[in-house]
């Protein structure tokens, strides 16, 4: 409306799968991909919400560029992450990493893009003192068992179901020698976050959000070139991040110094947000009668 400052976000999508992968797609989403650029230079001229907006952007540049294309300009966006992190969280010590530790750990939603499928085969590859625990629950559950069963894994994987956040996961979790998550079409993903500021080293796709978050220098991130290499990387990653707890904790350091220059608690998080919201009141075009 005239006169009124308006922010929106925070946004983000526009996220498909690697093209190796492109098997994997939804339907719906393959024909989403195709007609983003038309739909959204249509919907842009159509509807001028965003144009006029001060825009919170949550998904990097493969939003940005969504947004760009709907007739908004590079000034109106402002990159920021969706979600923070609890004190309880960051104001816990990093994790400290030695010696030997090969278990491993999944955190999320069972559901077909965030690729437990690929750990649990990689598992399968890796040292046979390698185990993984699996914190979540969905519709591929049954899945994932009967897989897992097929590849006759035993007691090497553990489904634990869904755990609430809090203490009692933050400890779990603490025990681990890293994070294996191969996600293949991940928006943002706080199982990353969480593991960055509790000093879990990470492993996963170089893909979408995990890119947004994570380089090599602080994350073991695996090319998306394929089932075959990235079930295959990430067994050797297993093993070797499971035999060298000194550079498990080089990882660590480096995720949580990230974590923390970022800003992923939530008070920062929200006072940035606050910030736009002044920006875009000082910033308002005059009311005209």
């Amino acid at each position: 409306m005239p006169g009124r400052a308006v922010v929106i976000g925070p946004l983000n999508g526009n996220v498909t799968h690697p093209p190796a992968f492109s098997d994997r797609e939804s339907t719906g989403k393959a024909i989403g991909a195709r007609v983003l650029r038309p739909m959204q230079w249509l919907l842009g001229r159509l509807f001028r919400g965003k144009r006029d907006a001060l825009l919170l952007v949550s998904g990097g540049e493969r939003t940005a560029q969504a947004l760009k294309l709907g007739g908004c300009d590079e000034a109106q966006l402002i990159r920021t992450l969706d979600c923070g992190i609890p004190d309880a969280l960051v104001d816990r010590p990093r994790v400290a990493h030695a010696g030997i530790n090969r278990s491993f750990v999944h955190l999320g939603r069972l559901v077909p893009y965030k690729g437990c499928d690929l750990a649990i085969r990689a598992l399968a590859r890796s040292e046979a003192g390698t185990t993984l625990d699996i914190i979540g629950d969905g519709p591929t559950r049954g899945e994932l068992v009967a897989l897992a069963e097929q590849l006759g894994l035993g007691e090497r994987v553990r489904f634990l179901g869904w755990m609430p956040t809090g203490p009692a996961l933050y400890d779990r979790l603490s025990g681990y020698r890293g994070l294996v998550m191969p996600s293949l079409a991940e928006a943002n993903g706080i199982a990353f976050q969480e593991a960055m500021v509790l000093g879990l080293p990470v492993i996963c796709v170089d893909w979408a959000g995990p890119q947004e978050l994570l380089t090599a220098a602080e994350a073991i991130m695996i090319p998306p070139a394929g089932e075959e290499a990235v079930i295959a990387a990430l067994a050797v990653a297993m093993d070797q991040l499971g035999g060298d707890g000194a550079a498990a904790d080089r990882l660590a350091d480096r995720a949580r110094a990230k974590a923390m220059a970022l800003g992923f608690r939530w008070r920062d998080l929200l006072g940035r947000w606050q910030d736009v919201y002044r920006r875009a009141r000082r910033d308002r075009p005059p009311v005209t009668s």
